[in-house]
């Protein structure tokens, strides 16, 4: 599987838009089944539908780095296609694809119930949820934490925010397109530089967002 997602990447560069790649699609049903077979196993979505849908996979997996691809096909962790935990900041939101053991710990800690979500966990689970006693740590070094906690609290506000604000948008139908048109100008996001790359991601936050409030 991983062969294959390194020769998709090949083609990285080959359409500039949602339009270009359907275009292409039209005629090359083979590439649409890969685009979303490797969506569905690489990131944990299911494609179908618009030309933006089907360019978005494209471009996350183009993106996808093949060493965290590597780690994603060897992980203990799975959750079942399409789900989408959310936690207490955007940060902490988990699918598919961005599953890290850590993520996966803190969801199953937080909510015991959705175990089954998982696709696949390890045998050791239990053992792994065993609450560990928290670390003693100096007057300092606790004030320290705490600011550092504010502040990501603070941004995590703001990038919530700011995926609100793009799911409404979708909502009102607007396409991706416009979206990343509209937001040319902005430069930060909190204390985050906007870049195309943290857009998309934002972008495919809100997507993900929609489909799960609309199962």
């Amino acid at each position: 599987m991983l062969t294959r997602l390194l020769d998709f990447q090949k083609k990285r560069g080959q359409f500039q838009s949602g339009g270009d790649l359907f275009a292409y699609l039209a005629k090359d049903p083979a590439m649409m089944r890969e685009i979303e077979t490797l969506g569905k196993r690489f990131l944990g979505k299911m494609t179908y539908g618009c030309s933006n849908c089907y360019f978005d996979t494209y471009i996350q997996l183009m993106l996808l780095n093949p060493d965290k691809a590597m780690a994603k096909l060897n992980s203990e962790y799975e959750l079942r296609a399409g789900v989408l935990l959310q936690g207490d900041s955007v940060d902490q939101n988990m699918t598919n694809f961005n599953i890290t053991p850590e993520l996966s710990l803190y969801h199953l800690k937080r909510n015991p119930k959705i175990r089954n979500l998982f696709r696949k966990l390890p045998a050791n689970i239990d053992d792994l949820l065993v609450e560990q006693k928290p670390e003693k740590v100096s007057a300092a070094k606790a004030k320290t934490l705490e600011a550092e906690r504010l502040a990501t609290k603070l941004q995590d506000k703001v990038e919530t925010e700011f995926v609100n604000e793009i799911v409404e948008s979708i909502k009102l139908g607007s396409d991706v397109e416009f979206i990343k048109e509209s937001l040319k100008e902005t430069k930060l996001v909190g204390t985050k530089e906007l870049t195309d790359e943290l857009l998309g991601m934002f972008i495919a936050k809100a997507q993900e967002v929609i489909i799960a409030t609309t199962v």
